[in-house]
């Protein structure tokens, strides 16, 4: 909720994440007219150095008519300066390019400022008629709030965020699916198969061995593993973080086990870098006998749920996974949950006597 201050026409919003100096960082604005026209802009951070008496001077360099009237960019130069940014943070920038494609196709020539939260509608609406999922929807979505987010930080969208009010309703995501022990079992026979190993089958072993992403794995050079340390360096997770992991001895056995003529881990069997493993996985489900509609990343799944039933804390299951933050592992925080109800049920056990003379 924005506050006012003594100062007329500058008011604040408090953070309720950002911190200075021990309190809520403070978000200064202005209101003013001019030409008759009414315009509210965001000046700054009071931890970046702003403050109610300097907005308040801003305010009134406004009014005179002592700055550059800000030109409105169109849709398409705003999208192309967002991909532009988001290319050196964000492993998935291209994720964010094909999904603002509609978008474009819909407001490209249309001024960002005229953007409304009609329009975010009317787009989401036709989203849908594509008979996408509900989770697919709702990541188009995403991707418009995430793109007038960024042009409200480079203060070249001066409203509130148009797709901020739109709601998509997706099912709960939160179970999620592991391959059962003896599907594990009848995994690890068929990949170890002399036909099917080399061409995919160590791949598969190597992301049930380490929970490792498709991509983390498509792009893993010899360069980044370290034998004798039993680890191996991601240049680029998703999050576009370098992280080290560390490997179980089953996962350095199959590495050593490989090849290491090629630049790549687990390269194509064409040469050069893996672009894909659906076929093959295909193939390893139907051999192994997997349950159909278990997928390749459900690998991931099961590693981190193996590792939640022995009890590995939630924190260390983070990490382990690069995740970004503790939350996202939260989904698998059910499964510890059982294994602390079972403790308590133990209570039971060792307190309480059968001996009719203790009764």
């Amino acid at each position: 909720m924005y506050k006012k201050t003594n100062l007329p026409g500058v008011f604040y919003y408090p953070s309720r994440v950002r911190k200075h100096k021990g309190k809520p960082d403070k978000c200064y604005y202005i209101r003013y007219s001019r030409n008759g026209k009414k315009t509210r802009e965001k000046i700054g951070w009071q931890s970046e150095g702003f403050s109610a008496h300097l907005a308040s001077q801003i305010r009134a360099e406004r009014i005179s008519g002592h700055y550059k009237e800000k030109q409105s960019l169109t849709v398409e130069e705003a999208v192309k300066k967002y991909i532009n940014a988001v290319k050196a943070n964000k492993a998935s920038w291209k994720d964010d390019q094909h999904r603002l494609k509609p978008f474009l196709d819909d407001y490209g020539q249309s001024q960002i400022n005229d953007i409304t939260p009609g329009d975010i509608e009317s787009y989401i609406n036709r989203i849908k008629k594509g008979n996408r999922k509900p989770a697919t929807v709702k990541q188009y979505l995403q991707v418009v709030r995430r793109l007038f987010n960024y042009l409200n930080e480079q203060e070249l969208f001066d409203k509130q965020n148009p797709a901020a009010r739109v709601k998509v309703s997706v099912p709960d995501n939160t179970v999620v699916e592991a391959l059962t022990p003896e599907e594990c079992e009848r995994l690890q026979d068929v990949c170890l198969n002399s036909e099917i190993r080399y061409n995919g089958g160590y791949v598969i072993l190597f992301a049930l061995y380490t929970g490792l992403r498709a991509s983390s794995l498509f792009r893993l050079k010899w360069e980044d593993v370290d034998l004798k340390k039993k680890s191996i360096r991601l240049k680029k997770t998703k999050n576009r973080r370098q992280a080290t992991i560390l490997l179980s001895d089953l996962a350095v056995d199959l590495l050593e086990s490989l090849d290491h003529n090629d630049e790549y881990v687990f390269p194509s069997p064409f040469g050069g870098q893996r672009k894909d493993i659906r076929r093959v996985w295909k193939k390893v489900k139907r051999e192994a006998e997997i349950r159909p509609h278990i997928r390749f990343h459900d690998l991931r799944h099961t590693f981190a749920t193996m590792l939640a039933e022995k009890g590995v804390d939630l924190d260390v299951i983070s990490r382990m996974l690069t995740h970004s933050s503790i939350v996202v592992t939260q989904k698998y925080a059910h499964i510890r949950d059982k294994r602390l109800k079972k403790a308590t049920g133990e209570i039971d056990n060792i307190f309480r006597s059968d001996d009719p003379e203790q009764n």
